[in-house]
């Protein structure tokens, strides 16, 4: 008889054993081609928010907490002021390219609408701060509050003028001032507008415009919106409040640049931002959530992996077991086609082939299930599980007390990537099915081999005449 009629010989009458490995293979294969395509999904997802991740920090007052705080009671002046200390800690570290910091003060310039107001109501009337002054100590647009775009000049703390100034270009346009002119500060307001201690003279060095895509009440301010360094501003609040600046007078916001955004943590830990004298400040990064993203994928690639793994043992176990039942069974027919002078290496091979033949059969079906079917669902459903997560995480950090229209989110420290796996192309899937499918042929081999072996080292004098 013919080696390869008496292969498929084998295997159409040997129907039992064929259905119980085939059914195996099937399962083993269409899980385990799932799982690796979901598992070389979800690392391109991590890769993709892992890329996106950016170096901004933010540490800002958590306006939220500060206002449970004095419902309460609980708010203590002066625990949670982002002070000078803080930006020494910031300047020093080794994790920091560059920092900014943002506060607020009004002033009025010599071109400053000064008429009193509400006279009928108070005395001399109120004069009401016509500009506002804003720190931005950095030159790299991204630090700043807002999204600037430098037109000429810069804002360099390094810059020879004490007071330097970067006003908007409506603001130089609108009074014909360029770099270099000069522009009285005045910090006065109410009854002390005649007290010329808070006057300064300033010096424009620079010229910006808000992008286009600025919030409306960035835009709707830009003109009488200037920005300064941190010097100019605390020697500011020193002279409106003294040397203890209240809480809500101080700095309000510190954005900070990392060398690499994968040392966040460790800039935190550095800062000691656990510390209970942090509890009104809110430490913010889109690390944050890719560290949640990342765990989560690791949860689905940790499970996937122990199934995987179960299910390769099983199928090595399962399939060694059923190939020594079928051996012990076949002792004769290999001891007759010993005597018959087949060679051993040709038994072996019959052996081998009998269960890869299955193999291929049901590898191609798990192959086009998995890829067109399988996948695809379990794709769904992981999303789905995701999708839950994130929109949960998202509830938990989401505001909780209203808002009013001139409130500005900042959404420096958010990452854009979309949390969703994809399904693989045809290329990749048949790279990864490649390498399950030569793992189980090693599974095949060895089952197959290894019992058959022990068989035919004997001569087939004593296989046929062994009654086990």
């Amino acid at each position: 008889m013919n080696f390869f009629t008496r292969i498929i010989k084998s295997i159409t009458s040997l129907k039992k054993r064929t259905a119980i490995i085939g059914g195996l293979f099937l399962v083993v294969s269409t899980f385990l081609i799932t799982a690796r395509l979901t598992q070389y999904e979800l690392q391109k997802v991590l890769e993709n928010v892992q890329q996106d991740l950016n170096s901004i920090v933010t540490i800002e007052l958590d306006y939220e907490k500060i206002l449970q705080s004095m419902y309460s009671g609980d708010l203590q002046s002066g625990t949670d002021v982002l002070n000078e200390e803080l930006l020494e800690k910031i300047e020093k570290s080794s994790y920091v390219e560059d920092f900014s910091v943002s506060a607020a003060t009004q002033l009025f310039t010599q071109y400053a609408d000064r008429t009193p107001k509400h006279e009928d109501k108070v005395p001399g009337g109120i004069i009401e701060p016509s500009n506002e002054i804003e720190i931005y100590d950095s030159n790299d647009p991204e630090l700043a509050k807002y999204n600037l775009q430098i037109i000429e000049g810069d804002l360099t703390t390094n810059n020879k003028e004490t007071y330097p100034i970067m006003v908007s270009k409506k603001y130089a346009e609108k009074h014909n001032l360029s770099i270099g002119d000069p522009l009285t500060l005045d910090f006065n307001s109410g009854f002390d507008e005649e007290q010329e201690a808070l006057k300064k003279s300033g010096v424009i060095t620079g010229i910006y415009e808000l992008a286009a895509n600025s919030p409306r009440p960035h835009k709707d301010n830009e003109e009488r919106l200037f920005f300064s360094t941190r010097r100019v501003l605390k020697e500011v609040k020193e002279l409106q409040f003294g040397e203890n600046t209240p809480l809500m007078a101080g700095y309000d916001k510190i954005k900070v640049s990392l060398k690499d955004p994968m040392d966040t943590q460790k800039f935190l830990n550095e800062l000691d931002a656990e510390n209970s004298k942090y509890q009104q400040v809110a430490f913010k990064s889109s690390y944050e959530q890719y560290k949640t993203i990342q765990s989560m994928i690791t949860d689905f690639s940790s499970i996937l992996n122990f199934i995987q793994l179960f299910l390769i043992l099983f199928a090595l176990i399962v399939i060694g077991l059923i190939m020594m039942l079928s051996l012990r069974e076949r002792k004769y027919e290999v001891g007759l086609l010993l005597s018959l002078g087949e060679t051993k290496i040709n038994i072996l091979l019959q052996m081998f082939l009998e269960v890869a033949i299955v193999l291929v059969v049901s590898f191609g079906i798990s192959f086009a299930l998995s890829t067109t079917v399988i996948a695809p669902q379990a794709s769904a459903v992981v999303n789905e599980q995701m999708q839950a997560s994130m929109g949960e995480l998202s509830d938990n950090s989401s505001l909780s007390m209203p808002r009013g229209d001139n409130y500005v989110e900042d959404e420096s420290t958010k990452l854009n990537t979309e949390v969703s796996i994809q399904q693989t192309d045809f290329k990749e899937s048949l790279i990864f099915s490649s390498v399950i499918f030569s793992l189980l042929a090693v599974i095949t081999c060895v089952t197959t081999i290894l019992p058959t072996m022990k068989i035919i080292k004997r001569s087939p004098k004593e296989i046929l005449s062994n009654n086990e």
